[in-house]
């Protein structure tokens, strides 16, 4: 039998199941702030003959997850590079000065070290491989949209949404783009423990997880703010984690204001970002372009980190409603576009009035 995800009834059921499980020396893992077990079962083993039946809320398989698959594009031209900036009106002189900066990280692939980027001290890995950088390039890519800044030797015009915003790296996914559900509820109690107040979220399921919205409850009663993407499939339907209520959903729009072709769309979508011939950071100092659900996403995630910075107290609920209601209406569809495209000069008015 697989790994699998126990959920137990009570904190005392899991505090007496670890007990028990460490005298057995059966192999496991404790998910504390989820009242869970990552547990893994010798072959014919089944969770039954290592944990009493009567303890046993729910038992999830380890499933693997995804990043949100996005497409390399040409790359811009220093004429149109910032276009996303520009369009949601993202410069250096947005950014508030003299205000402490919100803990945001990214849950994804890993950052690589970047002259463009700034990167927190503090990191995490908890993907199947042994080094905390980025080996695939898409993490690294999103932290240069949320916040990349000018450099030398660099294309010196380019910056994020909040230039210098140092952000954490919290990897769970490998090379390959794939993550066990373990490694992913890893992360996010580790972000919990860490008192991130922000955590950027492209990867994405089909069908609703009941371990996987455990975790994205808990972190939303914990005042943690989740910004995933809608997914890149072009249908009707969020993937999960975005279509869960307590998440900031985003789709994408193109350089004409157009909401893309793969944006997945519906009544849970709550904004849309740009998302189409993104260029940002990319991994041994590379700037590449990119479209996707994911670069939309890395701009709100920027969005929000600014609305942190004058407004550190935001709860996630306060967040997403100064955000949806600051966003500019696009002459299209609500099911597209949700409330609208993100504006950091309207949010920032409506923080400061």
């Amino acid at each position: 039998m697989p790994d699998v995800i126990v959920k137990l009834r009570t904190n005392e059921d899991f505090q007496q199941c670890c007990t028990l499980l460490q005298s057995r020396k059966q192999k496991y893992q404790p998910l504390k702030k989820f009242t869970a077990l990552h547990l893994s079962l010798g072959e014919g083993q089944e969770v039954t003959d290592v944990v009493d039946p009567g303890l046993i809320e729910r038992v999830d398989a380890d499933i693997t997850l995804s990043i949100i698959q996005d497409e390399e594009t040409e790359t811009a031209s220093t004429a149109n590079s910032l276009w996303g900036m520009e369009r949601i009106g993202a410069t250096y002189r947005s950014v508030p000065k003299r205000y402490p900066r919100a803990k945001a990280a990214v849950l994804d692939t890993g950052l690589s070290r970047h002259p463009a980027l700034a990167i927190a001290p503090k990191y995490a890995n908890f993907s199947t491989e042994k080094t905390a950088h980025d080996l695939n390039g898409h993490g690294t890519h999103l932290a240069g949209t949320i916040g990349g800044f000018p450099a030398r030797k660099t294309l010196r015009h380019f910056h994020g949404v909040y230039p210098r915003l140092p952000l954490m790296s919290v990897k769970a996914f490998a090379k390959d783009g794939t993550a066990p559900l373990s490694a992913i509820m890893k992360a996010i109690e580790w972000c919990i423990n860490q008192n991130v107040k922000l955590i950027n979220m492209s990867f994405g399921i089909d069908e609703h997880n009941a371990s996987l919205y455990e975790v994205i409850r808990t972190a939303y009663e914990e005042g943690v703010i989740i910004v995933a993407a809608s997914g890149n499939d072009g249908n009707p339907g969020l993937k999960y984690p975005a279509r869960y209520p307590e998440v900031i959903s985003v789709g994408s729009i193109n350089e004409d204001g157009q909401v893309s072709s793969f944006s997945q769309f519906g009544t849970h979508l709550d904004v849309v970002a740009p998302g189409e011939n993104i260029l940002s950071t990319w991994p041994k100092s590379q700037f590449k372009s990119l479209s996707g659900t994911s670069m939309a996403c890395a701009h709100v995630t920027g969005v929000l980190a600014l609305m942190l910075a004058v407004r550190a107290d935001l709860t996630p609920d306060e967040a997403k409603q100064l955000l949806v209601e600051s966003a500019e209406g696009l002459p299209t569809s609500p099911l597209l576009q949700g409330h609208g495209l993100v504006s950091v000069t309207n949010v920032l008015k409506r923080l400061r009035e």
